[in-house]
């Protein structure tokens, strides 16, 4: 089996954490001695990399309005803002033809699950791509931009979710959130149209009013999150305490054979991956498939199993060394979060056989490679949170010196932000492939690839001979 060593290194910071961006402390402060709300009729311009709407005010301003679409003419009520507006839709005068009924009646409810359900699934994708090519021309300055980026594959729009999250609400029922506050929507009789068909029947089973955590959950704001495995159908149920992902408290286990306890078994292009309930795991198995096919496609031709080292940033359980990253000789994988670094290392172990493996865990922000470490052969996949990988990502890709890189970005502006400063680390964009992972909201995922840029060698200094040779000729 593969040797895989963990080197434990002090965490300044941790990965996969969120944070309050400047712009929504700026929409804070903005609310404060605000102006009584005002009625007007807006012309849709564009879709925002939020999922809302963009349209200017007739002074100018511009507004943000959910559900909108690009197109349409619609009447908002307007929340003025010291920077920009917020736009409720009250009517829809001149509706897109990409406009359709949502088809779940929890929409309809007020569920704030998935807001894009009023947006023919055709027209979601176009306007995800539209929303990476413009941050691309925008943030990253890329005049090419259209050209760059590329429609992925078309996954299900329905059936396709493996985690969800509910809430219980003051009366013992599960639900999910309503958009913009901590109102329970009771699931529809009929179940949730995105999740797969194992989670629906987990879901449905649970009968909050009868369980004796229902009113603790309900007060102290815990939640409810259930998971399935495709590959071996099992179900886990457990409770996460509102304010973090620490201290799961767990409610019920639905047992399955050959399953370890406390984590699930999902298969990706034929592995098996060991994702604890404290691991992140794409919520969709067939998703992560197709990330794992773009990587593997774009490493297609840079990995020779004798020489290339696989360095796997914010590696997590090992979704990418553990598929792609067998076919080189050796693979580093570097990732901060404690669980996800014990399931990789048992992934890996399973996986990477004749290989030498080795998991770091680390902030990517303090890892820097020698080049013992790593060898002059290095290719680079990088899945960074929705932040992006920032100047301590790239540092760390640029100290590893790779023939190409691979980046999967969850978030547009993060993506046209980091290109810019891989550019400056000499590493050019190829191309970006926009998949649709969750179709009905307005989560991105990218896809892009990046390859050294070939500076030309400066010219050396002419000698006194040529010198005096090009005087005298």
């Amino acid at each position: 089996g593969a040797q895989v060593l963990s080197r434990h290194r002090p965490l300044n910071r941790r990965c996969h954490t969120g944070s309050v961006s400047t712009e929504s402390r700026r929409s804070v402060r903005s609310i404060e001695g605000r102006p009584a709300p005002s009625v007007e009729s807006v012309r849709i311009d564009a879709m925002a990399a939020g999922g809302d709407a963009i349209a200017r005010l007739a002074d100018g301003q511009v507004v943000f309005i959910r559900g909108a679409l690009p197109g349409e003419q619609v009447q908002i009520q307007v929340q003025r803002g010291r920077d920009f507006a917020r736009g409720t839709l009250l009517k829809v005068e001149f509706p897109s033809p990409d406009r359709i009924a949502p088809p779940c009646p929890a929409v309809a409810a007020g569920c704030g699950g998935c807001w894009w359900q009023h947006i023919r699934p055709g027209a979601q994708r176009d306007l995800k791509r539209s929303i990476v090519v413009d941050a691309l021309r925008r943030i990253g300055k890329r005049s090419d931009a259209e050209a760059l980026v590329n429609h992925g594959p078309q996954l299900p729009d329905n059936g396709y979710r493996t985690t969800v999250r509910l809430a219980v609400g003051a009366d013992g029922r599960a639900g999910f959130r309503a958009h913009g506050s901590r109102d329970v929507v009771p699931l529809p009789e009929q179940g949730c149209m995105v999740a797969a068909s194992a989670l629906s029947e987990a879901m449905r089973s649970i009968d909050a009013t009868s369980a004796s955590w229902a009113s603790s959950a309900a007060s102290s704001g815990d939640e409810i999150q259930i998971r399935a495995s495709l590959a071996t159908g099992a179900v886990e149920v457990t409770a996460v305490h509102r304010g973090g992902s620490s201290g799961h408290r767990q409610i019920r286990l639905v047992e399955a054979a050959n399953r370890s306890r406390g984590a699930l078994v999902e298969v990706v292009s034929g592995v098996g991956l060991r994702i604890s309930r404290d691991s992140f795991f794409q919520a969709r198995p067939d998703g992560a498939e197709a990330l794992v096919a773009l990587v593997a496609a774009a490493f297609a031709g840079h990995i020779d199993p004798s020489t290339t080292t696989f360095v796997d940033l914010y590696g997590g359980v090992g979704l990418f060394a553990a598929t792609t990253g067998r076919q080189a000789a050796r693979v580093v994988l570097v990732e901060g979060a404690e669980s996800a670094v014990a399931d990789a290392s048992r992934n890996l172990e399973l996986r990477i056989r004749g290989r030498t493996a080795t998991v770091v865990r680390c902030d990517v922000n303090d890892w820097r490679p020698t080049s013992s470490e790593l060898g002059p052969d290095v290719v680079v996949v990088a899945d960074p949170a929705r932040a992006g990988l920032g100047r301590g990502g790239v540092a760390a890709i640029e100290a590893c010196r790779p023939k190409r890189l691979v980046l999967v970005s969850c978030d547009a502006a993060a993506f046209a932000r980091d290109t810019v400063l891989l550019h400056a680390a000499s590493l050019e964009l190829r191309t970006a492939t926009v998949v649709d992972l969750f179709p009905h909201t307005a989560h991105i995922e990218v896809v892009s690839v990046f390859d050294p840029i070939l500076r030309p060698s400066p010219r050396p200094r002419p000698t006194t001979e040529e010198v005096i040779g090009n005087l005298s000729g």
